[in-house]
């Protein structure tokens, strides 16, 4: 049998997996299916210091699957796992290897495809070579604490305090300025509100908050847990289409090739943090410059991430309310240069419709809207 290199996209992953030290890792093999796969025969290597006892089984996507297991070489498992019939086209858990985890300082643990015990392969109903893609995986320990995103030095494991550089860290990871590092729990730890399940999956403007009070001790530290990586986008995917709070975008031109936009809705004075997205059409808007508008809390700080061409995030956090007055409109403003003869289209600039505004009382709860 032949095959177009790159062509074919069935692939078998180790899907990483986070556990606290001391625990049972469950690592599920995940499986992209094209429809004709029977038999799937692999081996994993893994370090034996932090991992031992591997223990198979049929994954949740083939039901009565034979499986034959070979422990015969340390620090290896080979699985085979038959399917009774082929297996239907889609994404499913072939498999799922659990493991006796210990005590260690580790980030990680790397789980690696091998061809020992048993030679990888995927075949089909009369035993044909299918190709496949096999892709490694790992074992991400849960350590430290909440809102501890941060070290004196170059680190992505945070140094088991909390200090001010946490808070600053987390806003950059909060607007994408940083991406959290995926080998080690660092979404984890920055994902800290609400409290009471440590993270809902996103990074917002209660996370901020949130590890403020952390960092002052107006809430007593918590270890790291909850949500490992449950979401990819950074400020969440819940649109705006219920959203009660009147938001605008004011728009002022400050010269023939300068225009001003003013982030503008009603606060209450209740509100603690802002995070929110921006879109611009680039080839009419360019060289965007954000600050904080007039009128709000001097412990408010502002982050904005402007490096991604035709979209800004934005947040605002303070120590107490966004505003002195109680009650306020603005709260950023944003100025570009712009193209003479399109800068007046109404299409140039609105706000994010893909991504919501996320509020935050001075706890770090999200405020409803």
């Amino acid at each position: 049998t032949a095959y177009d290199i790159g062509t074919v996209d069935r692939e078998i992953k180790i899907a990483n997996t986070y556990v606290t030290p001391g625990q049972t890792a469950a690592v599920p093999i995940l499986l992209k299916a094209l429809g004709t796969e029977r038999t799937f025969v692999f081996s994993i290597a893994y370090d034996i210091n932090p991992l031992s006892s591997p223990i198979v089984a049929c994954g949740s996507g083939i039901s009565g699957c034979t499986l034959n297991v070979d422990t015969s070489m340390s620090g290896r498992i080979g699985v085979s796992i038959t399917s009774p019939q082929p297996i239907t086209a889609g994404n499913i858990e072939a498999a799922k290897i659990s493991f006796q985890t210990v005590a260690t300082n580790l980030s990680n643990t790397p789980l690696n495809f091998v061809d020992q015990p048993l030679q990888r392969a995927v075949r089909n109903s009369t035993n044909d070579p299918l190709q496949t893609t096999f892709t490694n995986g790992m074992i991400v320990f849960e350590r430290g604490l909440e809102g501890d995103v941060a070290c004196d030095g170059p680190c992505r494991t945070g140094d088991g305090r909390l200090f001010a550089n946490d808070v600053v860290k987390l806003r950059r990871l909060t607007v994408g300025l940083d991406t959290a590092d995926p080998t080690t729990n660092e979404f984890q730890r920055a994902d800290t509100s609400p409290g009471s399940t440590k993270g809902d999956g996103q990074l917002d403007a209660t996370d901020v908050v949130k590890a403020r009070r952390y960092v002052a001790n107006l809430d007593h530290a918590q270890l790291a847990g909850g949500p490992n990586w449950a979401l990819q986008f950074v400020i969440g995917t819940e649109g705006n289409a219920k959203r009660q709070r009147n938001i605008s975008l004011v728009r002022q031109r400050t010269s023939a090739s300068k225009v001003l936009y003013s982030v503008e809705f009603d606060l209450k004075g209740n509100e603690a943090a802002v995070s929110l997205s921006i879109e611009y059409n680039p080839s009419i808007l360019t060289r965007p410059v954000v600050e904080l508008a007039s009128g709000l809390n001097s412990t408010t700080a502002l982050t904005a991430n402007t490096s991604v061409r035709g979209r800004i995030i934005l947040l605002a956090d303070s120590s107490s309310s966004l505003t002195t007055t109680g009650t306020a409109k603005g709260v950023f403003t944003i100025s570009f240069d712009a193209l003479k003869e399109r800068s007046d289209r109404p299409d140039a600039i609105g706000i994010d419709s893909k991504t919501r505004l996320v509020l935050s009382d001075q706890y770090g709860n999200p405020i409803p809207q």
